[in-house]
Protein backbone atom coordinates (compact mmCIF):
# COMPACT_ATOMS: atom_id res chain seq x y z
CA UNK A 1 0.00 0.00 0.00
CA UNK A 2 1.09 3.27 -1.02
CA UNK A 3 0.77 6.24 1.11
CA UNK A 4 0.69 9.62 -0.29
CA UNK A 5 0.70 12.80 1.25
CA UNK A 6 -2.58 14.98 0.22
CA UNK A 7 -1.42 19.04 -1.02
CA UNK A 8 -3.10 21.39 1.60
CA UNK A 9 -2.94 25.01 0.30
CA UNK A 10 -1.10 27.12 2.99
CA UNK A 11 0.29 24.34 5.28
CA UNK A 12 2.06 21.51 3.33
CA UNK A 13 4.67 23.42 1.54
CA UNK A 14 8.49 22.84 0.92
CA UNK A 15 9.53 23.85 4.34
CA UNK A 16 6.73 21.55 6.46
CA UNK A 17 7.31 18.74 4.06
CA UNK A 18 11.02 18.72 4.74
CA UNK A 19 10.75 19.00 7.99
CA UNK A 20 8.21 16.80 8.52
CA UNK A 21 10.23 13.77 6.52
CA UNK A 22 13.11 14.72 8.55
CA UNK A 23 11.14 14.15 12.33
CA UNK A 24 7.97 11.46 11.68
CA UNK A 25 8.37 10.37 7.61
CA UNK A 26 6.43 7.14 6.31
CA UNK A 27 5.55 9.20 3.29
CA UNK A 28 5.92 7.58 -0.05
CA UNK A 29 5.01 10.45 -2.27
CA UNK A 30 4.39 14.33 -1.74
CA UNK A 31 2.67 16.77 -3.55
CA UNK A 32 3.19 20.70 -4.02
CA UNK A 33 -0.27 22.65 -3.37
CA UNK A 34 -1.50 23.73 -6.76
CA UNK A 35 0.30 26.51 -8.80
CA UNK A 36 -1.88 29.05 -10.19
CA UNK A 37 0.03 31.26 -12.56
CA UNK A 38 0.36 31.22 -15.64
CA UNK A 39 4.64 31.43 -14.98
CA UNK A 40 6.93 29.22 -12.73
CA UNK A 41 8.28 32.19 -10.43
CA UNK A 42 8.81 33.52 -7.25
CA UNK A 43 7.41 31.46 -4.59
CA UNK A 44 6.00 29.27 -7.42
CA UNK A 45 9.19 28.55 -8.30
CA UNK A 46 10.74 28.02 -5.06
CA UNK A 47 8.16 25.52 -4.06
CA UNK A 48 9.64 22.98 -6.39
CA UNK A 49 13.27 23.33 -6.62
CA UNK A 50 15.17 20.20 -5.92
CA UNK A 51 17.35 21.68 -2.96
CA UNK A 52 14.11 22.70 -1.29
CA UNK A 53 12.41 19.10 -1.41
CA UNK A 54 15.09 16.51 -0.23
CA UNK A 55 12.55 14.21 1.01
CA UNK A 56 10.53 10.92 -0.67
CA UNK A 57 9.67 11.59 -4.72
CA UNK A 58 7.20 15.15 -5.28
CA UNK A 59 5.17 15.89 -8.00
CA UNK A 60 4.23 19.24 -8.59
CA UNK A 61 0.02 20.00 -8.83
CA UNK A 62 -1.09 22.49 -11.52
CA UNK A 63 -4.35 23.96 -10.90
CA UNK A 64 -5.15 25.28 -14.32
CA UNK A 65 -6.47 23.40 -17.08
CA UNK A 66 -6.34 25.63 -19.74
CA UNK A 67 -3.41 23.64 -21.97
CA UNK A 68 -1.73 26.59 -22.90
CA UNK A 69 -1.40 27.66 -19.47
CA UNK A 70 -0.48 24.79 -18.37
CA UNK A 71 1.99 23.78 -20.92
CA UNK A 72 3.88 26.92 -20.25
CA UNK A 73 4.15 26.07 -16.15
CA UNK A 74 5.18 22.31 -17.46
CA UNK A 75 8.30 23.61 -19.35
CA UNK A 76 9.70 25.22 -15.76
CA UNK A 77 8.59 21.61 -14.09
CA UNK A 78 10.16 19.68 -16.81
CA UNK A 79 13.88 22.11 -16.53
CA UNK A 80 13.56 21.29 -13.42
CA UNK A 81 13.84 17.39 -13.76
CA UNK A 82 10.70 16.06 -12.95
CA UNK A 83 8.92 13.56 -15.20
CA UNK A 84 5.09 13.94 -13.67
CA UNK A 85 2.55 16.75 -12.82
CA UNK A 86 -0.67 16.31 -11.12
CA UNK A 87 -3.95 18.28 -12.46
CA UNK A 88 -6.30 19.71 -9.74
CA UNK A 89 -9.72 19.24 -10.65
CA UNK A 90 -10.52 18.84 -7.11
CA UNK A 91 -10.28 22.04 -4.99
CA UNK A 92 -13.65 23.48 -3.26
CA UNK A 93 -12.79 26.99 -2.77
CA UNK A 94 -14.92 29.02 -3.92
CA UNK A 95 -12.65 31.90 -5.48
CA UNK A 96 -11.48 28.68 -7.52
CA UNK A 97 -15.11 27.27 -8.33
CA UNK A 98 -16.18 30.21 -9.22
CA UNK A 99 -13.22 30.60 -12.40
CA UNK A 100 -14.41 26.34 -13.65
CA UNK A 101 -11.32 25.40 -11.70
CA UNK A 102 -11.28 22.60 -9.03
CA UNK A 103 -14.00 21.23 -8.13
CA UNK A 104 -15.83 23.66 -10.52
CA UNK A 105 -14.06 22.06 -13.29
CA UNK A 106 -17.81 19.92 -13.61
CA UNK A 107 -19.64 22.76 -13.98
CA UNK A 108 -17.78 22.72 -17.39
CA UNK A 109 -17.25 19.31 -18.52
CA UNK A 110 -17.10 20.11 -21.90
CA UNK A 111 -14.44 22.49 -21.48
CA UNK A 112 -12.47 19.99 -19.56
CA UNK A 113 -12.36 17.68 -21.90
CA UNK A 114 -11.27 19.77 -24.99
CA UNK A 115 -8.60 21.10 -22.85
CA UNK A 116 -7.75 17.60 -21.62
CA UNK A 117 -7.38 17.00 -25.32
CA UNK A 118 -5.04 19.76 -25.57
CA UNK A 119 -2.63 19.02 -22.40
CA UNK A 120 -2.43 15.13 -23.28
CA UNK A 121 -1.35 15.41 -26.92
CA UNK A 122 1.45 18.05 -26.26
CA UNK A 123 2.58 17.37 -22.76
CA UNK A 124 5.95 15.69 -22.54
CA UNK A 125 5.47 14.48 -18.76
CA UNK A 126 3.23 12.12 -17.14
CA UNK A 127 -0.58 13.57 -15.94
CA UNK A 128 -2.13 12.21 -12.97
CA UNK A 129 -5.53 13.89 -11.74
CA UNK A 130 -6.88 14.60 -8.41
CA UNK A 131 -10.56 15.20 -8.58
CA UNK A 132 -13.85 14.83 -6.26
CA UNK A 133 -16.80 13.15 -7.60
CA UNK A 134 -18.86 15.98 -8.79
CA UNK A 135 -19.69 19.57 -7.58
CA UNK A 136 -23.24 20.45 -6.52
CA UNK A 137 -24.08 17.91 -3.92
CA UNK A 138 -27.51 16.35 -4.39
CA UNK A 139 -30.10 17.40 -2.18
CA UNK A 140 -31.31 13.95 -2.10
CA UNK A 141 -28.55 11.86 -0.71
CA UNK A 142 -30.00 8.69 -0.32
CA UNK A 143 -29.76 5.76 -3.50
CA UNK A 144 -31.94 7.67 -5.77
CA UNK A 145 -30.21 10.92 -5.67
CA UNK A 146 -26.45 10.18 -5.58
CA UNK A 147 -27.57 7.80 -8.88
CA UNK A 148 -28.98 10.90 -10.57
CA UNK A 149 -25.71 12.93 -9.52
CA UNK A 150 -23.61 9.66 -10.98
CA UNK A 151 -24.98 10.02 -14.29
CA UNK A 152 -24.93 13.55 -14.25
CA UNK A 153 -21.51 14.25 -12.72
CA UNK A 154 -19.32 11.18 -11.72
CA UNK A 155 -19.93 9.10 -14.60
CA UNK A 156 -19.01 11.48 -17.04
CA UNK A 157 -16.39 13.01 -15.97
CA UNK A 158 -14.68 9.53 -15.40
CA UNK A 159 -15.94 8.89 -19.25
CA UNK A 160 -13.38 12.20 -19.86
CA UNK A 161 -10.26 10.93 -18.01
CA UNK A 162 -10.66 7.39 -19.28
CA UNK A 163 -9.75 8.71 -23.01
CA UNK A 164 -6.33 9.34 -21.90
CA UNK A 165 -3.38 8.16 -20.36
CA UNK A 166 -4.17 9.23 -16.61
CA UNK A 167 -0.83 8.17 -15.20
CA UNK A 168 -2.78 7.95 -11.51
CA UNK A 169 -6.63 8.90 -10.07
CA UNK A 170 -7.11 10.00 -6.78
CA UNK A 171 -10.46 10.51 -6.11
CA UNK A 172 -11.52 12.63 -2.78
CA UNK A 173 -15.40 10.89 -2.93
CA UNK A 174 -17.37 14.42 -2.00
CA UNK A 175 -18.99 16.99 -3.80
CA UNK A 176 -17.41 20.92 -4.15
CA UNK A 177 -20.30 21.97 -2.41
CA UNK A 178 -19.46 19.52 0.53
CA UNK A 179 -16.31 21.17 0.95
CA UNK A 180 -15.31 18.70 4.02
CA UNK A 181 -18.63 18.15 6.05
CA UNK A 182 -20.19 15.31 5.99
CA UNK A 183 -18.56 11.85 5.66
CA UNK A 184 -16.95 10.56 2.57
CA UNK A 185 -18.44 8.19 0.42
CA UNK A 186 -16.49 5.27 0.26
CA UNK A 187 -19.18 3.23 -1.14
CA UNK A 188 -19.23 6.08 -4.18
CA UNK A 189 -15.50 5.24 -4.94
CA UNK A 190 -15.96 1.64 -4.52
CA UNK A 191 -18.36 2.17 -7.24
CA UNK A 192 -15.43 3.84 -9.34
CA UNK A 193 -12.84 1.11 -8.89
CA UNK A 194 -15.83 -1.32 -10.60
CA UNK A 195 -16.18 1.73 -13.41
CA UNK A 196 -12.63 2.42 -14.24
CA UNK A 197 -9.97 0.29 -15.42
CA UNK A 198 -6.50 1.23 -17.09
CA UNK A 199 -6.06 3.87 -14.24
CA UNK A 200 -3.91 3.46 -11.02
CA UNK A 201 -6.34 4.30 -8.99
CA UNK A 202 -5.96 6.44 -4.95
CA UNK A 203 -8.70 6.44 -2.11
CA UNK A 204 -8.34 10.18 -0.31
CA UNK A 205 -10.62 11.54 2.27
CA UNK A 206 -11.54 10.66 6.14
CA UNK A 207 -8.45 8.37 6.62
CA UNK A 208 -7.20 10.12 9.94
CA UNK A 209 -6.45 6.67 12.10
CA UNK A 210 -5.61 3.06 11.16
CA UNK A 211 -9.54 1.94 12.04
CA UNK A 212 -10.36 4.32 8.99
CA UNK A 213 -8.37 2.42 6.39
CA UNK A 214 -9.15 -1.15 7.71
CA UNK A 215 -12.64 0.49 7.42
CA UNK A 216 -11.77 1.19 3.63
CA UNK A 217 -10.15 -2.41 3.15
CA UNK A 218 -13.79 -3.64 4.53
CA UNK A 219 -15.88 -1.59 1.43
CA UNK A 220 -13.29 -1.31 -1.64
CA UNK A 221 -11.40 -4.53 -1.68
CA UNK A 222 -8.37 -4.57 -3.84
CA UNK A 223 -8.72 -5.38 -7.56
CA UNK A 224 -9.00 -3.52 -10.92
CA UNK A 225 -7.26 -0.57 -11.32
CA UNK A 226 -6.89 -0.05 -7.28
CA UNK A 227 -3.96 -1.60 -5.58
CA UNK A 228 -5.22 -0.47 -1.93
CA UNK A 229 -3.28 3.11 -2.84
CA UNK A 230 -4.13 6.16 -0.15
CA UNK A 231 -3.91 9.53 0.37
CA UNK A 232 -4.09 11.30 3.78
CA UNK A 233 -4.25 14.68 4.25
CA UNK A 234 -5.78 16.62 7.32
CA UNK A 235 -5.16 13.52 9.18
CA UNK A 236 -1.66 13.10 8.59
CA UNK A 237 -1.11 17.13 9.61
CA UNK A 238 -3.48 16.66 13.00
CA UNK A 239 -1.30 13.98 13.81
CA UNK A 240 2.39 13.69 11.95
CA UNK A 241 2.82 10.10 13.83
CA UNK A 242 0.06 8.64 11.57
CA UNK A 243 1.81 7.88 8.22
CA UNK A 244 4.58 5.97 10.06
CA UNK A 245 1.36 4.03 12.30
CA UNK A 246 -0.07 2.90 8.69
CA UNK A 247 3.11 2.13 7.72
CA UNK A 248 4.05 0.01 10.53
CA UNK A 249 0.27 -1.49 10.61
CA UNK A 250 -0.28 -2.43 6.40
CA UNK A 251 3.01 -2.21 4.86
CA UNK A 252 5.15 -3.85 8.05
CA UNK A 253 7.78 -1.29 7.74
CA UNK A 254 9.45 -2.71 5.09
CA UNK A 255 10.33 -1.66 1.55
CA UNK A 256 8.80 1.75 1.58
CA UNK A 257 11.24 4.50 -0.30
CA UNK A 258 10.69 6.86 3.15
CA UNK A 259 10.54 4.77 6.15
CA UNK A 260 14.36 5.31 6.22
CA UNK A 261 14.47 8.67 5.21
CA UNK A 262 12.32 10.56 7.99
CA UNK A 263 15.13 9.20 11.02
CA UNK A 264 15.44 12.65 12.85
CA UNK A 265 17.49 12.76 15.75
CA UNK A 266 14.91 11.25 18.26
CA UNK A 267 13.35 8.36 15.95
CA UNK A 268 14.81 4.65 15.95
CA UNK A 269 13.34 2.16 13.35
CA UNK A 270 10.24 3.69 11.88
CA UNK A 271 9.16 7.32 11.72
CA UNK A 272 6.90 8.37 13.96
CA UNK A 273 6.66 5.67 16.64
CA UNK A 274 8.59 6.13 19.76
CA UNK A 275 5.32 6.20 21.60
CA UNK A 276 7.02 6.98 24.92
CA UNK A 277 8.88 10.22 23.39
CA UNK A 278 6.16 11.61 21.44
CA UNK A 279 6.28 14.94 23.46
CA UNK A 280 10.14 15.76 22.82
CA UNK A 281 9.97 14.37 19.28
CA UNK A 282 7.20 17.27 18.68
CA UNK A 283 8.64 19.93 20.22
CA UNK A 284 11.70 19.47 18.40
CA UNK A 285 9.22 19.13 14.86
CA UNK A 286 7.77 22.12 16.28
CA UNK A 287 10.93 24.12 16.58
CA UNK A 288 12.57 23.09 13.43
CA UNK A 289 9.34 24.32 11.69
CA UNK A 290 9.72 27.53 13.16
CA UNK A 291 13.38 28.31 12.12
CA UNK A 292 12.26 26.82 8.60
CA UNK A 293 10.13 29.35 8.24
CA UNK A 294 12.21 32.13 10.00
CA UNK A 295 14.51 31.34 7.61
CA UNK A 296 12.23 31.25 4.40
CA UNK A 297 9.96 33.97 5.27
CA UNK A 298 10.98 37.90 5.66
CA UNK A 299 10.12 39.08 9.33
CA UNK A 300 8.30 36.89 12.48
CA UNK A 301 4.70 37.96 11.17
CA UNK A 302 4.16 35.39 8.21
CA UNK A 303 5.68 32.62 10.89
CA UNK A 304 3.25 33.68 13.63
CA UNK A 305 0.42 32.92 10.77
CA UNK A 306 1.64 29.80 9.90
CA UNK A 307 2.34 28.29 12.83
CA UNK A 308 -1.96 29.75 13.94
CA UNK A 309 -2.76 27.55 10.88
CA UNK A 310 -0.87 24.59 12.48
CA UNK A 311 -2.27 24.48 15.57
CA UNK A 312 -6.37 24.30 13.99
CA UNK A 313 -5.21 20.83 13.05
CA UNK A 314 -2.90 19.94 16.12
CA UNK A 315 -5.37 21.07 18.68
CA UNK A 316 -8.48 21.11 17.57
CA UNK A 317 -9.35 18.58 14.62
CA UNK A 318 -10.75 15.23 15.32
CA UNK A 319 -7.93 12.88 15.48
CA UNK A 320 -5.74 16.11 17.05
CA UNK A 321 -2.20 14.71 18.50
CA UNK A 322 -2.81 17.16 21.54
CA UNK A 323 -6.40 15.81 22.36
CA UNK A 324 -5.50 12.00 21.97
CA UNK A 325 -6.12 9.98 25.07
CA UNK A 326 -6.53 13.20 26.58
CA UNK A 327 -8.85 14.24 29.99
CA UNK A 328 -11.36 16.63 29.31
CA UNK A 329 -9.55 18.68 31.92
CA UNK A 330 -6.42 18.84 29.60
CA UNK A 331 -9.03 19.11 26.66
CA UNK A 332 -10.19 22.54 28.15
CA UNK A 333 -6.74 23.63 29.00
CA UNK A 334 -5.15 23.12 24.78
CA UNK A 335 -8.55 24.66 23.67
CA UNK A 336 -7.90 27.90 26.07
CA UNK A 337 -4.46 28.13 24.52
CA UNK A 338 -5.25 27.47 21.38
CA UNK A 339 -7.49 30.46 21.34
CA UNK A 340 -4.76 32.42 23.18
CA UNK A 341 -2.37 31.33 20.01
CA UNK A 342 -4.98 32.66 17.41
CA UNK A 343 -4.65 36.07 19.13
CA UNK A 344 -0.86 35.97 19.30
CA UNK A 345 0.82 39.50 17.32
CA UNK A 346 4.65 38.58 17.96
CA UNK A 347 6.70 35.16 17.82
CA UNK A 348 7.78 35.14 22.11
CA UNK A 349 3.90 35.97 22.41
CA UNK A 350 3.00 32.73 19.90
CA UNK A 351 6.19 30.62 21.62
CA UNK A 352 4.76 30.86 24.98
CA UNK A 353 1.60 29.67 24.45
CA UNK A 354 1.99 27.07 22.03
CA UNK A 355 5.09 26.09 24.71
CA UNK A 356 2.49 26.05 27.13
CA UNK A 357 0.35 23.36 25.16
CA UNK A 358 3.26 21.06 24.69
CA UNK A 359 3.99 21.08 28.28
CA UNK A 360 0.78 19.94 29.46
Amino acid sequence: MKIELAPLEGVTGHVYRKTFAEYYGGIDHYFTPFLNTGKLSGKFKTEVLPEKNPAAPLTPQILEHNPEIFLRIVQGIQALGYEEVNLNLGCPSKTVVNKGRGAGSFKVMDQVEKDLEGIFSKCPLKVSIKCRIGYQAPENTEEEGLQEAWINQTERMLNIFKQYPVSELIVHPRFGTEFYTGHARMEVFKKITEYVTGIPLTYNGDLNSVEDVKRLQEIVPVGNSFAGDIMIGRGAIANPRLAGKLQREFNAGAGQSTLNAGQGTLNAGIPGQDDSNWRKQFREFHKALVEGYLANYSGERPVVEKMKELWYYWGEFDNAIFLQGASSEKKTLVAKFVKEIRKSKSLAEYQANAGAIMSL
